[in-house]
């Protein structure tokens, strides 16, 4: 007599990860690598991104099925994506989702990643005097933190650094 088992055991997605944070994500791309295991046979590696942080509300399963997907087989398969036409200096979750032949789905798991600062900070506005204060104040084409550390000013015509400045 012949004798069938079913498959109830859900495949679980092992991994969501960037491999290497410094080359596989920059100001417009990021290259995700997806990992999953299951009891018998896995089936399709789903994956969604969205502009989000760690406490973004997770999507539904249908959601993250509707976006893109990949074939895997066996009991431990993977995928990897480049996600393109992302903002710069914006904070991404990329969900994934794993289901096996039986069409059990896994738990949802996620990964949290911010893209690269691409932009040059540049002196937006000279300052024509000083203020009260006996300061000169720049203004910047984007925010200037202390992480930074200085500022250079350049005298472009010679190319030669005119001046130092700490942050």
């Amino acid at each position: 007599s012949t004798f069938t088992t079913s498959d109830y055991t859900n495949p679980v997605v092992a991994s969501v990860t960037v491999a290497d944070a410094i080359n596989d994500v920059t100001a417009s791309t990021a290259t995700v690598t997806f990992s999953a295991t299951d009891n018998h046979n896995l089936a399709k590696l789903y994956y969604t991104i969205q502009e989000g942080t760690a406490s973004t509300a997770t999507p539904t399963v249908a959601v993250i099925k509707a976006d893109k997907s990949a074939t895997v087989t066996g009991t431990s398969g993977g995928a990897t994506y480049k996600f393109t036409g992302l903002k710069e200096e914006t904070s991404y979750v990329v969900w994934a989702v794993a289901v096996d032949a039986a069409g059990n789905e896994s738990a949802i798991n996620k990964l949290v990643f911010t893209t690269d600062d691409a932009t040059k900070p540049l002196i937006a506005t000279l300052p024509t005097s000083f203020d009260a204060d006996k300061k000169l104040t720049f203004i910047f084409n984007e925010a200037v933190t202390s992480a930074a550390g200085a500022v250079r000013i350049i005298d472009v015509a010679t190319m030669k650094e005119v001046a130092l400045l700490g942050l």
